[in-house]
């Protein structure tokens, strides 16, 4: 009795056949996938979930605590090196001031401009107080106390005038 043998030719998902292929290699159709709803099924499912979310916080909160521990590193060491950087400055200072340094120009300081923006900035002080004087003055007609007794009426005689109403 002859033997037959079967050959399987793995094809992609994709594969379409076209005249170029063998017409005597058979496709199998692709099997739909299988859908298992069972509770059984179900309770797999949400606890693989709970695992992948168990994970995935537990990452995060590794992540939290190294950002954590770097930050109070650093607000612990910052203010010790910015006084050791600062005690430092104060020595090197005193050095030189022993030494007997004199500074002729600064660099760092440049007076002309410091006297600018100082006459700048008392000039902006005087415009707000004389804009605040220009709010709180009065509007209309300057008026002044006047004593009555000043102006006599003997002094007009009442010859000649005549009383007269601004509607007639």
């Amino acid at each position: 009795m002859p033997y037959a043998y079967a050959v399987a030719i793995p094809v992609p998902d994709t594969f379409q056949q076209d005249d170029t292929t063998d017409p005597d290699i058979m496709v199998a159709p692709a099997l739909q996938g299988y859908d298992d709803n069972s509770a059984q099924a179900q309770n797999l499912a949400v606890a693989q979930q709970t695992r992948l979310g168990q994970d995935i916080g537990r990452v995060n909160a590794h992540e939290e605590r190294k950002q954590i521990q770097k930050a109070d590193y650093h607000s612990q060491i910052k203010p010790s090196i910015e006084s050791a950087r600062i005690a430092n400055a104060r020595d090197v200072a005193r050095q030189r001031d022993s030494e007997g340094l004199e500074v002729k120009g600064d660099k760092y300081f440049d007076e002309t401009s410091f006297e600018r923006k100082e006459c700048e900035k008392f000039a902006k002080e005087q415009e707000a107080i004389l804009k605040k004087l220009k709010l709180n003055k009065k509007k209309g007609y300057d008026t002044q106390e006047y004593e009555v007794a000043e102006y006599g009426g003997e002094e007009y005689d009442n010859d000649g005038y005549e009383y007269k109403s601004v509607y007639d």
